[in-house]
């Protein structure tokens, strides 16, 4: 019987991995998808993934990983959508009533 994968976060920290969500997230995969692989080629693989994440971006499991280690840039939004999706209901209101006037003014008003 082959022994069972032992991660651990401090073995992802040593590769350079950051602290936070994507240590969890890729124990977790790396013990759901390549739990009869030897320690050794899992943390190769997961230096691999850190140092080279366009070559795994594209991968089912593994480009979980570099989403997490590298989110999608957000696209700038609009001044008013950005008001409508949940910020100062007066700066959304005077958007909706008079878009035209700057939001400034009215704050200094």
């Amino acid at each position: 019987m082959a022994k069972k994968l032992k991660l651990r976060g401090k073995d992802l920290l040593r590769l350079g991995y950051p602290e936070g969500k994507v240590i969890g997230l890729a124990i977790n995969l790396m013990l759901e998808n390549y739990r009869r692989e030897d320690l050794g080629s899992v943390l190769g693989l997961l230096s691999s993934v850190l140092n080279e994440p366009e070559k795994y971006r594209n991968d089912p499991v593994l480009g979980r990983i570099v989403a997490e280690l590298h989110p999608p840039q957000r696209e700038p939004v609009d001044d008013r959508a950005e008001l409508l999706l949940g910020h100062h209901p007066d700066r959304v209101a005077h958007h909706l009533l008079a878009p035209e006037q700057p939001v400034e003014e009215l704050e200094h008003a």
